[in-house]
């Protein structure tokens, strides 16, 4: 959805930039901007990321939109220079021409890789802080934008059905490193969590997981667990079974709906279904991809006798109310094969 996000910012806030970027891309503007964040994290020096990490504590997530869009905003320039100077110097713009340039999901990232095409940091971050209308309430309202074209169900078109596949290639051939603490390690090797990190959106990849909950520790209380589940927007559910199968769901959406008496279902198109031993698999939600019906919404339904994840004519993922027993189903949300062999299992840890 980041990706989303950026498109919407330059469109909106630097409309001749988006026109200059898409008058010369060989491929979907999307494509071009699942990278943003590699613009910075892979491409720019440590000079720079230091002071824009220094800035991310006091302005948070905001600040690499902001970056990316001074970026994207030098790439226009260079291009623009390109079209209104091709008889200056040859060596100036390396024999370039404007009617062989093309831009694909690589071009800001090697443009990002030279110094010399920059400013200094300095005068990136003046750059980035001068773009009008960027703020924490504009993001959150792009991010609605989306989140209710995924709610609504709309139909996708071809482009971001591609884009999406781009976000999930790269995001597998793309090395992770996340640190296990000593009680995560007795159910996920680094390798597992490094295959679920690798499905979660792609704007959450960055942050460092903290176990909050296990069987082993905090007992077989599903009012404990809700404890915990009410303070977060996004939590890993992760079981193992006494077969040591493992598996779970990646939960995206309030906790606190569940209190709503009229709600029935909650959650974002965002959540999905994993496996992990004997075989890896991800089953995301259907309507990534495809128009829905009703009966695949049904992301996370509580009571007071489990935690369902998935719906429709089965569910996907059901966590009996003492956390001791499961079921799990093929379900119409998810798409999904049944988690495990047997359906109905004992759960030996939760976390």
């Amino acid at each position: 959805m980041d990706c989303l996000i950026c498109r919407y910012s330059i469109k909106d806030i630097i409309n001749l930039l988006y026109e200059t970027i898409s008058k010369y891309a060989i491929v979907s503007l999307d494509s071009i901007l699942n990278e943003w964040y590699w613009w910075i994290f892979d491409s720019l020096s440590f000079d720079y990321l230091v002071k824009i990490m220094d800035c991310f504590l006091f302005e948070g997530q905001k600040i690499f939109y902001r970056v990316s869009l001074a970026l994207a905003q030098q790439f226009s320039r260079y291009i623009e220079l390109i079209e209104e100077c091709e008889l200056i110097d040859e060596y100036f713009f390396n024999a370039l021409r404007s009617e062989s340039l093309k831009v694909d999901n690589h071009s800001i990232h090697q443009f990002c890789q030279s110094s010399a095409n920059l400013d200094s940091i300095d005068k990136l971050m003046k750059v980035s802080f001068n773009i009008r209308n960027l703020k924490r309430s504009t993001i959150k309202e792009y991010y609605s934008k989306e989140e209710n074209k995924r709610k609504n169900f709309t139909k996708y078109d071809k482009n971001h059905n591609k884009a999406l596949a781009s976000i999930e290639n790269n995001q597998k051939s793309s090395p992770t490193r996340i640190y296990l603490n000593e009680a995560m390690t007795s159910v996920l090797s680094h390798a597992n969590l490094c295959s679920i990190w690798n499905w979660i959106p792609q704007r959450l990849s960055i942050c460092t997981p903290n176990m909050l909950f296990t069987t082993q520790e905090n007992g077989t209380s599903l009012n404990t667990l809700f404890n915990v589940l009410d303070e977060l927007e996004y939590c890993l559910i992760v079981i193992k079974t006494f077969e040591n199968e493992i598996f779970g769901a990646f939960c995206a959406g309030d906790w606190n709906e569940r209190k709503n008496p009229k709600t029935l279902f909650f959650g974002t198109g965002e959540t999905f279904l994993f496996t992990l031993s004997p075989e890896k698999s991800v089953f995301k939600w259907v309507g990534l991809k495809q128009e829905t019906k009703s009966n695949q919404e049904m992301f996370i339904r509580v009571n007071a006798n489990k935690i369902s994840i998935g719906g429709g004519s089965r569910e996907g993922l059901v966590i009996k109310s003492n956390l001791l027993e499961g079921e799990t189903n093929q379900c119409d949300t998810f798409a999904n094969e049944p988690l495990c062999r047997t359906k109905k299992e004992k759960l030996k840890y939760i976390f």
